[in-house]
């Protein structure tokens, strides 16, 4: 007993145990809403954004434990064209350099100027090299386009909600499904709203076969005609140990852009690479024969 009674004021000098503040989880009422009128909401951001004008700053990293070192690019000045349904001009410009690269994409081929180097790059957007010295190489425009601007869920498409309630994750979860053969669905898209403002935070794009290919992250939403939009985008793609951070500067929503401004010619001098999806095809004028299909 007398030893009991000792310990117990040496606890209460404050020799065993400490105490000390941390943050506190703001007390900020959780909106809530049902699976349709989640869906509702999704697909009339969607729907309502037919052109994106934008002005960023960019950051790339590659690598990861595959190749045990990570890359950071940093400071990229970008400026950004978007049509539905899949026209993309993406510019970068370094403050040394100048332009860093040029790319631009109709859904199904894209072209890319690199005039540090000299060369201008033309290819399919779902030609994509197993085998590269820097894994951006595999960055195609379709992944950006996805990103930047969530695609409605359509008819045919089954969905199903998860709804966490609690202070922490004080999140819904849509899990976008399609039907596939014998009834067994395959998952597509999970899109993870925050319950503060019932925002998309968080997209998860699959592969067929179920592997994860795509996640990005949304934060910081600003009114943009009418329209939520992020002013923070994070593009991770795990298997190819790449990810991009785009912090939106400038951003016009639904003016008209003209198809010009999607055409990208090579610059004077280029040399030009075609990527092949048949590695034993031969070679294009300028171009030259690569490991992985590309030349």
């Amino acid at each position: 007993m007398a030893l009991f009674v000792g310990i117990l004021a040496l606890t209460g000098c404050g020799v065993l145990w400490s105490r000390h503040r941390v943050a506190r989880i703001p007390q900020i009422p959780l909106k809530s809403a049902t699976l349709p009128q989640l869906v509702a909401r999704l697909n009339r951001i969607a729907n309502g954004i037919h052109t994106l004008n934008a002005k960023l700053l960019l950051m790339a990293s590659t690598g990861g434990p595959r190749t045990g070192t990570v890359i950071e690019y940093k400071d990229i000045t970008a400026f950004l064209l978007v049509r539905k349904p899949a026209d993309i001009r993406l510019l970068g410009q370094f403050s040394i350099f100048g332009t860093v690269f040029d790319m631009a994409s109709n859904g199904r081929s894209f072209k890319l100027s690199i005039p540090p180097k000299g060369q201008f790059f033309v290819g399919q957007d779902d030609v994509i090299p197993k085998h590269v010295k820097n894994p951006l190489e595999k960055l195609r425009p379709q992944v950006i386009l996805d990103a930047l601007l969530i695609n409605p869920i359509v008819p045919g498409q089954q969905v199903a909600a998860m709804n966490d309630n609690s202070e922490i994750g004080a999140q819904y979860t849509l899990l976008v499904l399609d039907p596939g053969q014998g009834g067994v669905d395959h998952i597509v898209r999970k899109i993870v709203f925050s319950r503060y403002d019932l925002e998309p935070r968080e997209e998860v794009i699959y592969q067929p076969d179920g592997s994860v290919a795509t996640i990005v992250e949304y934060g910081a939403f600003n009114p943009v005609d009418g329209l939520p939009f992020p002013s923070q985008i994070v593009i991770r793609r795990p298997r190819d140990e790449y990810s991009i951070r785009m912090l939106m500067q400038q951003v016009k929503l639904n003016q008209p852009l003209h198809s010009s401004q999607f055409q990208l010619h090579p610059p004077a001098g280029s040399h030009i690479i075609h990527l092949s999806a048949n590695p034993s095809a031969g070679p294009h004028a300028g171009g030259q024969r690569a490991e992985g299909g590309v030349r």
